[in-house]
Parts: structure tokens; C-alpha cells; sequence
């Protein structure tokens, strides 16, 4: 899926509120966006823009365990303290 030395960053909040969300990653081409629907509850929708993904397709969910496995895998330990402390910077 994802090997080597994967680019990534973290979205500007401007950029995920303007399509409903609260925060996203962006790694590779794919975006991974959150939304909160319920207090208490996350989405995460993986847009992939080569399979021209809309918002009205809603993109493909991820379980938060799907997510977490996916960061697991591409990042290293300190890039997940970070990439998790930037992603829910907006959710508590």
C-alpha cells in the first residue's frame, strides 16, 4: 500500500471545515478527513482523488481501528504522536 519515505501533512483546519470536517491528514494523494456526527463519535472517510471520490459519495469509511492500523503501518511511533496530536487538536 504505502512504503518508504511517504509525504504527508497534517490539513489546515480552514481546509476540512469548508467540506464539513473537523480535521484531516493527507498522505500520499489520499485524504483522510474526521467528522464528529454524534457527541462522542468519529468518522473518518478516506477521499482518494485518482477514483475521483466526491463528498456526496461520501468516500470510503474507515473503523478508528482501520485508521489507527494505517498509521501504524506508513508512520513511525513519533510521526503518529504527532500526526495524532495535530489531527485532534480541534475534537476535545
Amino acid at each position: 500500500m504505502y512504503s518508504g519515505s511517504t509525504s504527508w501533512r497534517i490539513l489546515e483546519y480552514n481546509e476540512c471545515e469548508e467540506r464539513g470536517f473537523f480535521s484531516g491528514i493527507q498522505i500520499g494523494n489520499k485524504i483522510i478527513y474526521l467528522k464528529s456526527p454524534y457527541a462522542g463519535e468519529v468518522l473518518f472517510v478516506l477521499l482518494d482523488p485518482e477514483r475521483q471520490d466526491t463528498m456526496e459519495d461520501k468516500g470510503t469509511s474507515l473503523s478508528p481501528r482501520e485508521f489507527e492500523f494505517l498509521l501504524e503501518v506508513v508512520f513511525t511511533e513519533t510521526e503518529r504522536e504527532y500526526i495524532n496530536r495535530g489531527i485532534w487538536r480541534l475534537s476535545s
